[in-house]
């Protein structure tokens, strides 16, 4: 896509950000064989862990196109 620049009367090439950083992924879902068995539970807060640490980098990334 390309806009017209009022200050300059350049076209300039809008970009937006990767779509992977912008898909919605969700939260791993608590496992019920995690009520009776701490290994899974433990699983699934290293599943969340990682989940959260993806999405706060692509937030970053989002960001940082932003100001860009």
């Amino acid at each position: 896509m390309a806009a017209s620049s009022c200050a300059n009367r350049v076209e300039t090439q809008i970009q937006f950000p990767p779509a992977a950083d912008i898909k919605v992924v969700q939260e791993p879902k608590y496992p019920l064989e995690a009520l009776t068995d701490p290994a899974a539970e433990a699983k699934w807060w290293d599943d969340v862990l990682l989940w959260g640490r993806d999405h706060k980098n692509k937030v970053a990334r989002v960001c940082k196109w932003a100001k860009d």
